[in-house]
């Protein structure tokens, strides 16, 4: 059997937003998520299944029991009293329950060795749940603006040089390659038992594994956003699907 891939959503409580679409009536709230996660798990040969947001550790303790992957996906800021630093001008919208859901799945991911892949949040994620620090908003005076908000989304942005002993170079096969970039924050101090495998030219990390585990695994760029133009980026999907297998 294929293996059963966990995708987590954005929690939207913007109800003007979707009746301006002809959807939903006032009050409701929303779980929501860019398709191509979706895409990308089934193309690399899983089983895409959604997770609301939610603070029901129950719910999630079951959904853990059914999947054997987890996908964190990029969305609202990381509120920075998670990681010990003030919230300011600079930070966007944060909400309580996708931290707590997505903190809760990344911790027991850990805990219990099951796969996990994080995109942009995600990375942020994980790095915030082994103790580490984010910038709350990247200095562009210092480094490269990385916040491409305009551009298409499969657009190269800047290139990242990739670790030999890692995953991503396990996925790519190269020490080099080209990445979209739509985040205003970044990883400051590493995590605890996270290792830098992927740098961009300013020197801001871009993606982490967690030592001796089957798979964890997180990027800054986001993949599935461009596999549809350029297979490569299909592959890091392929090999956390394969990791999921055993």
């Amino acid at each position: 059997m294929k293996p059963i891939i966990g995708i987590t959503t954005n929690y939207v409580d913007d109800d003007k937003f979707f009746m301006d679409l002809g959807l939903g009536a006032l009050g409701q709230s929303y779980s929501a998520v860019a398709i191509d996660y979706f895409n990308a798990i089934k193309e690399a040969g899983g089983i895409p299944i959604i997770i609301a947001p939610t603070y029901d550790t129950d719910y999630l303790d079951s959904v853990l029991n059914l999947c054997n992957g987890i996908l964190i996906t990029g969305g609202n800021d990381v509120n920075p009293l998670l990681y010990n630093k003030n919230n300011n001008s600079k930070v966007g919208r944060v909400l309580k329950i996708r931290d707590n859901s997505d903190f809760y799945l990344t911790e027991k991911c850990i805990e219990k060795d099951i796969p996990l892949l994080g995109i942009c949040r995600g990375i942020q994620v994980l790095n915030v749940v082994q103790g580490g620090t984010l910038y709350r908003h990247i200095d562009t005076n210092k480094l490269l603006d990385h916040s491409a908000v305009n551009s298409y989304k499969s657009i190269i942005s800047h290139f990242i040089d990739v670790e030999k002993d890692s995953f991503l170079y396990e996925a790519f096969k190269t020490t080099r390659i080209g990445v979209n970039s739509f985040h205003h924050q970044g990883i400051e101090k590493l995590g605890a038992n996270l290792k830098s495998i992927a740098k961009s030219e300013d020197g801001l990390c871009e993606s982490v594994q967690m030592e001796n585990k089957k798979f964890i695994v997180a990027t800054q760029f986001h993949p599935e956003m461009m596999f549809e133009d350029e297979k490569l980026y299909l592959e890091i999907f392929k090999l956390f699907v394969k990791k999921c297998k055993n």
